[in-house]
């Protein structure tokens, strides 16, 4: 039966009406649960998010805390040698006077041969000088000991300072890419798996295996990090001995002169001057050579990175090696 509008001042009324508050009252804190318990799961996010970052802050510091007690113990561990140097080249120049002056001693004595007491003074301290060169020459010999243990110690103290230094440079400060797998492979002159991770980073940092494109278009080429770039290129130099990496194939590329600097007939003649193209068809990835004895600038694919397997990439090319980071 439905209350009138005077009906809520009933007893049965007060109770319905207490009831519908309550309604809305559970309803309201429901939501208000529900949009709690949203805001804990994005605060657990935030959270560990925080913690991966100040994990990585802290790494970092380390590192360069690191870096730089090396690289002051380095300059420490110099000086010494350079101070041990000395000692060793004034002990040097003392022993070579010694010879030089009881040469002119002879000399003289040859010339008169009357004693006198000059030349006597003059035997007396050559031979007090000359009492001490055994214990010059055993000197220089412990200084030699000391300074081949310095230069140990300094070349160990370089290996650490190169060791972190590499640490800290194999990670794009803009991408936060890892190149410690390539420079690996690079290192183990696993040239085919170097090329696919080159590859793998390059488009994963274009982001087109979005779409299942594995090459990298106009856009991409001139918006790639030029850290990350550099990073790539610098490990295939190094660990190629300057035969491959993309600074390379730039300078094979600067020095091609063709008619009217055609762009096609540039590439075609890069292509055939690095072995990508063989009786003048461009030769497919697994025909590639994977190895040392490569034509120089061979690697890194630039052509297949670029997809030449979709067409013409003669501008792709010129847009990739005219980067001015690309620098030998």
């Amino acid at each position: 039966m439905k209350t009138g509008s005077d009906d809520w001042k009933t007893p049965l009324g007060v109770y319905e009406r207490s009831i519908a508050e309550l309604r809305r009252t559970r309803e309201e804190i429901q939501a208000e649960m529900q949009n709690l318990r949203q805001m804990q799961v994005s605060l657990g996010e935030l959270s560990n998010l925080k913690t991966e970052l100040e994990n990585s802050q802290v790494k970092i510091e380390s590192l360069k805390a690191d870096l730089e007690k090396t690289k002051g113990a380095l300059l420490i561990t110099q000086k010494i040698a350079s101070d041990a140097q000395h000692r060793v080249a004034d002990a040097e120049r003392e022993a070579n006077s010694a010879h030089k002056e009881l040469e002119n001693l002879k000399q003289l004595m040859n010339n008169n041969q009357n004693s006198n007491p000059q030349l006597i003074e003059i035997v007396s301290k050559l031979q007090d000088q000359l009492a001490k060169l055994p214990l010059i020459n055993t000197a220089s010999s412990q200084e030699d000991d000391f300074k081949s243990q310095i230069i140990q110690s300094i070349s160990d103290l370089r290996a650490q300072v190169s060791k972190l230094s590499d640490e800290l440079m194999l990670v794009s400060p803009v991408t936060g890419k890892d190149y410690t797998q390539l420079r690996n492979l690079l290192a183990h002159r696993e040239w085919r798996k170097a090329d696919e991770e080159t590859l793998k980073f390059m488009v994963k940092i274009s982001n087109r295996n979005r779409d299942g494109w594995r090459w990298l278009d106009r856009g991409e080429i001139e918006q790639f990090p030029w850290q990350d770039l550099r990073i790539i290129n610098r490990l295939w130099v190094e660990y190629s001995n300057g035969r491959f990496g993309f600074s390379v194939q730039k300078q094979i590329w600067q020095n091609i002169n063709v008619a009217n600097n055609n762009n096609f007939e540039v590439e075609n003649t890069l292509g055939d001057r690095v072995g990508w193209r063989v009786n003048n068809n461009w030769i497919k990835y697994d025909e590639l050579t994977f190895d040392i004895i490569a034509s120089e600038g061979h690697l890194p694919s630039t052509v297949h990175i670029l997809g030449v397997d979709k067409g013409r990439v003669e501008d792709r090319v010129r847009l990739l090696l005219s980067r001015r980071e690309l620098q030998i």
